[in-house]
């Protein structure tokens, strides 16, 4: 997830957030194994609350060291009484995080474990936002104090990481919208659809009969971001033929653009 809307995306989408027991990077929703690198990871795609308290521990720990909250959270101590969660203590919050982190991709460990200690450290200093702005920044205040969260402590000797924030520009951002060709085409049941946004924008992405009859809503109305996308569209209970594939979609900038395009595919059972 290189760009917030990546990440906002992957947190919620049109089936709400992720619910899903936690779990290690397995198999997506659809029963396939998860093997590649995802620029998001939405529920619908994979619903792991375990991956969803993950991504919100490294938002905490990049907000203080970017000085959006308190610097030094993820330097952090663990620390506490809790006999099942021993295996963590005398460990900084940013080395708890790696840990479960490097765990989705090798498969190893208690997912239930991590999930635990993960999210006890999210709500450690949970509250309702406040915030103060100075400049271009936006500092968000702290609503606890470290006193106030008996398993976290100070350690005197750590070096706290700061981060500065420099401004990102993406060379590969394309200029215009683009609907490649689903793949593989002929296909059964399932296929690819791939799409090209030069900004994030709305889209939706419907599938119709040869008569033009809606026979399915791989999208409707969501937040895309720039770059590259794709959707699965699965045509298991649809019957041999020809169909059209069409997108829309409208960009969510200043000057924002729109494009529609419809493509063929053939889905031969």
């Amino acid at each position: 997830m290189a760009k917030p809307g990546d990440v906002q995306k992957s947190l919620r989408d049109k089936t709400g957030i992720h619910t899903g027991g936690p779990r290690f990077f397995d198999i997506f929703e659809n029963g396939k194994p998860l093997v590649k690198l995802q620029k998001t990871l939405p529920p619908n795609k994979h619903n792991n609350k375990l991956f969803a308290e993950l991504v919100a521990l490294k938002l905490a720990i990049a907000a203080s060291a970017t000085e959006h909250t308190a610097l030094g959270f993820g330097e952090l101590v663990y620390d506490d009484t809790v006999t099942a969660l021993a295996g963590f203590n005398g460990k900084k919050i940013k080395e708890i995080f790696a840990q479960a982190s490097a765990a989705m991709t090798a498969k190893s460990g208690d997912a239930n474990l991590y999930y635990q200690i993960v999210r006890k450290l999210n709500e450690a200093f949970a509250g309702p936002l406040d915030t103060v702005s100075f400049a271009t920044a936006t500092v968000l205040k702290g609503v606890k104090d470290l006193t106030e969260v008996p398993f976290l402590r100070i350690d005197e000797g750590a070096v706290i990481a700061r981060i500065t924030p420099v401004e990102r520009k993406y060379a590969d951002v394309p200029d215009v919208f683009e609907l490649a060709q689903n793949y593989p085409n002929p296909f059964n049941p399932t296929t690819t659809i791939q799409f090209i946004l030069p900004e994030d924008a709305i889209v939706t992405l419907k599938v119709y009969n040869i008569l033009g009859q809606e026979v399915a809503t791989l999208a409707n109305k969501e937040l895309f971001t720039e770059g590259m996308n794709e959707v699965e569209f699965d045509a298991g209970k649809l019957a041999s033929g020809i169909y059209f594939y069409q997108l829309t979609a409208e960009g969510v900038g200043e000057n924002a653009q729109k494009f529609s395009q419809v493509k063929k595919m053939v889905l031969m059972k």
